[in-house]
């Protein structure tokens, strides 16, 4: 397999792609006609500012048909299966360039792709990779008063897979993380938590652990984070500042100076379900043998061709694998809000007779009392009137979120809907649900 390199250049006037493929002399240099204050006007209207609705509501074609002809030339220098590696400049750091289009495939579809913030991070990256130790760490679902089921099974699933020593809840804190990042070398290094991104001090930056606790980048460069893959399956967990001279603040450049030899993180603020489900076939095709880009290439697209029918048989799959792997750490509300979201899927496949015995059998166990937890992922695509996702903190409760879903669905009985329910809807289809995540550094 080859592997060729795509360094972009964005000047005043024009922005340059420099292709590298081995056993050439000189890279190919190609100049593509978009000037720096259109790319970063256009890439500002569709990634910036710290509003999660952007990549959630922006129609792709209108970032994508701008921006295809960025990644058109690298089908000049390879096949398809090949490895692409991308060193984005400028604004580019913020845009999921394997989203973009050759032809009429995503640059993903066609091949695997890393990045990294320079050429030079490569070398340094692959010389930190080391052979497969047998020891690999998972923490998850840190915050009780944001708790993250689908994050919690993915934890148990990944460390099932793995062997890994699981740490959740309140056993997260930055103490512990401290303690188990001794310098001995580790396989998987995975974080499923809440992470937020500091645009005043990017060093800031960080995953949230138990209680308060924060472990930032600033902790990540003081610590030894040697390992061949650390995730942060979070929100942001991928975002950075710029400095002058392309210079990028944040988790990604704390963990590579820190020891990582690869690191996945997100682009922005990410779906808890689509991210499930990219991170359990990520890993499983990682532990195939597959290498980190191919990996995440195919579980991008299994994300991105996954059924409403899939999601259910998942949803209904994590409720049993928590029960059966660790009953202990299941209380009622993850299994509650699992169920919540099977109830949400069978609504959007039009089921409504199935999602309504779902509604009322969720009420049925709900107390009118209980308050909502804070949304932890943006609404998904036509929701059910009060889905988990959509329903605002607050003065609001789950039973009434519940009470509501439950009268939407009798309202369209009653009305004749629900004759064919369709479970073979693509729920996942837009890229913001299956591009967030980024691998930079040594695809092997």
């Amino acid at each position: 397999m080859t592997a060729v390199l795509a360094e972009y250049v964005v000047t005043e006037a024009s922005t340059l792609v420099f292709l590298v493929r081995p056993g050439e002399d000189e890279p190919r240099v190609v100049e593509i006609g978009l000037r720096r204050d259109e790319l970063r006007r256009l890439v500002g209207d569709s990634f910036g500012g710290r509003s999660a609705e952007r990549p959630r509501t922006a129609d792709p074609d209108a970032w994508r048909e701008p921006l295809d002809r960025l990644v058109a030339p690298i089908a000049d220098v390879c096949g398809e299966g090949d490895q692409v590696w991308l060193v984005p400049g400028d604004v580019l750091h913020y845009v999921p360039m394997h989203a973009l289009r050759i032809g009429d495939v995503s640059l993903a579809e066609r091949n695997p792709v890393c990045y990294t913030p320079s050429a030079s991070v490569m070398r340094y990256c692959r010389a930190k990779r080391r052979p497969d130790s047998g020891r690999s760490l998972v923490f998850a679902d840190s915050r009780a008063t944001r708790p993250l089921s689908h994050a919690r099974d993915q934890a148990f699933a990944i460390a099932a897979r793995y062997g890994a020593e699981l740490h959740t809840g309140a056993a997260t804190t930055r103490d512990l993380v401290e303690k188990r990042l001794t310098g001995e070398h580790l396989d998987v290094l995975h974080f499923a938590c809440h992470g937020e991104f500091d645009q005043a001090d990017p060093m800031r930056s960080g995953v949230l652990l138990a209680g308060d606790d924060r472990l930032t980048a600033a902790d990540l460069l003081r610590l030894p984070v040697n390992a061949n893959l650390v995730t942060l399956s979070a929100c942001e967990s991928g975002v950075s500042a710029q400095r002058p001279g392309n210079e990028l603040m944040g988790l990604t450049r704390a963990l590579v100076y820190a020891g990582a030899s690869a690191v996945l993180v997100s682009l922005w603020s990410v779906d808890e379900i689509s991210t499930n489900l990219l991170m359990q076939y990520f890993y499983r095709a990682l532990y195939d043998g597959a290498g980190k880009a191919a990996a995440l290439r195919r579980a991008m697209l299994h994300v991105r061709d996954v059924t409403l029918a899939e999601v259910v048989a998942y949803g209904e799959e994590a409720i049993a694998r928590l029960d059966a792997v660790a009953p202990e750490h299941v209380g009622p509300d993850t299994r509650a809000q699992l169920a919540e979201d099977i109830a949400d899927a069978r609504y959007r496949a039009g089921d409504f007779h199935a999602a309504l015995a779902d509604y009322e059998h969720l009420l049925a166990a709900s107390s009118p009392d209980a308050p909502t937890a804070t949304a932890t992922s943006p609404e998904p695509a036509e929701p059910p009137a009060g889905s988990s996702a959509g329903t605002a903190a607050g003065s609001s409760s789950r039973y009434t979120a519940l009470a509501r879903a439950a009268a939407r669905c009798r309202t369209v009985l009653r009305t004749g809907g629900g004759a064919t329910p369709d479970y073979g809807r693509q729920p996942f289809v837009h890229p913001y649900y299956w591009a967030p995540f980024v691998l930079v550094g040594d695809w092997r």
